[in-house]
C-alpha cells in the first residue's frame, strides 16, 4: 500500500511540475505601482442593471422562508422522536 501512495504522490508532483512550465518555468517579476495602467476617461461604464434584476428575482419572501424553516424543525423533531 505504501508503494502505491508513494507512486501516486510522485505522479502528482511530476504533473504539477510539468503543468507549471517544467524546466522552462520563469517566475513573473512583480510589477511596481507606476507600471499599473490607470483608468482612462474614455472607458465605458459597466452596466449593472442585470445585477439589480437578478437581485430582485432572487429575493425570497420572509413568510415563505419562515414557513420552510418551521417545517424543517417540525420534521426534525418528528424524526428524532421516532428514534
Amino acid at each position: 500500500m505504501w508503494k502505491y501512495l508513494f507512486f501516486c504522490f510522485a505522479m502528482l508532483v511530476w504533473a504539477f511540475f510539468e503543468l507549471s512550465g517544467g524546466q522552462d518555468f520563469e517566475p513573473a517579476m512583480a510589477t511596481s505601482v507606476s507600471e499599473v495602467s490607470k483608468p482612462t476617461d474614455d472607458a465605458e461604464p459597466i452596466d449593472r442593471s442585470i445585477d439589480r434584476l437578478i437581485e430582485k428575482k432572487s429575493r425570497v419572501p420572509q413568510q415563505t422562508l419562515c414557513a420552510v424553516l418551521n417545517l424543517m424543525i417540525t420534521l426534525r423533531r418528528q424524526h428524532t422522536s421516532m428514534l
